[in-house]
């Protein structure tokens, strides 16, 4: 047991660790290359924050644990939503960007929608795998139009400035092999998790889907975790809502999607029946919290992350 916590733990910490140095190392080589702040924000942050659900949905799913897979996208999502987006909004009221209701909400419910039909046939395969990805390309690709527009004189003044601060060669290299350490740590350390995580549904009983919708979820999510304390507590609660919003869109469309083309996995009745309604109503009730006043109270935060812990809670006291 206790090497299995170990294992858990080290699990996490190398999730953690490569996704921030991996977002970190990324952004520098897009830099030297002249590649504007907007797209590295589109492209290398939206992949690097969801990179710890992508590598243990995808080991899981490449290990026959599909009940781990699916769970960590779907744990993901309540989890960013009832305890992110809760502790941020108790933390400091989140302002919400008008252009989110326009822009992201839509998407979001759409995922929900994606997410609910492909699992109702019972999996999710390369077909639905496509499906997903393409819908997340043609977002980055609607986001990219938008903010091109806004900014254009912006990413001008950017591209003219990096041609004096472009690295060195033994910088990319540098660079170059960091990356390459941080995806060994991502692989590596979503086995150490899913090793822990089956090891320790199978010494208590539990099954593997309330571990991959509670544990794995949640050390998952640390990242996103981490950046809300900051942002909150500096009054931005505006990146808490972008990053909570974001890691959701891309958890269900380029975590799910490419978990599905690379081996597709079944989807537990429970998650239709029990998970994926509760995921779907968390969902919904943002948006008339976001719209009231334009922004996420206290009062708001807290009933979010209530129910998030009523519905952990719930997961245990009724385990089947």
């Amino acid at each position: 047991m206790t090497l299995a916590l170990l294992k858990l733990l080290l699990g996490l910490i190398l999730l953690v660790a490569g996704a921030e140095f991996l977002i970190n190392a990324c952004i520098k080589i897009a830099r030297s290359f002249n590649i504007p702040p907007m797209v590295i924000g589109l492209t290398i942050v939206a992949f690097g924050t969801s990179a710890p659900e992508m590598g243990v949905s995808v080991m899981a799913a490449l290990n026959h644990n599909p009940d781990i897979a699916i769970g960590n996208i779907v744990g993901s999502n309540l989890a960013n939503i009832g305890l992110i987006m809760g502790i941020g909004a108790l933390v400091a009221p989140l302002k919400i960007p008008k252009r989110t209701l326009r822009i992201e909400v839509p998407f979001l419910l759409a995922s929900v929608v994606f997410f609910g039909g492909a699992a109702i046939t019972g999996s999710v395969g390369r077909v639905i795998g496509v499906i997903l990805v393409s819908v997340f390309i043609f977002y980055l690709y609607y986001l990219y139009r938008l903010r091109k527009a806004a900014v254009e004189p912006y990413q001008e003044i950017q591209e003219g400035d990096a041609e004096h601060v472009r690295p060195s060669a033994g910088t990319l290299m540098l660079n170059g092999g960091l990356i390459v350490l941080c995806i060994l740590a991502l692989v590596y350390g979503s086995r150490f998790l899913l090793s822990g995580a089956v090891f320790i549904a199978t010494y208590f009983h539990c099954p593997e889907l309330i571990i991959g919708l509670t544990v794995t979820a949640i050390g998952t999510s640390l990242p996103e975790l981490a950046t809300t304390f900051s942002a909150a507590r500096h009054g931005h609660g505006e990146l808490v809502v972008g990053n909570v919003l974001g890691s959701n869109l891309a958890n269900v469309y380029l975590v799910l999607g490419t978990t599905g083309l690379i081996y597709p996995v079944s989807v537990n009745p429970d998650v239709v029946l029990r998970d994926l309604p509760v995921m779907a109503l968390f969902t919904i009730a943002i948006v008339p919290m976001m719209r009231s006043g334009w922004k996420v109270s206290r009062r708001e935060g807290g009933l979010l992350l209530a129910a998030y812990l009523v519905y952990t809670a719930l997961l245990y006291i009724f385990k089947t």
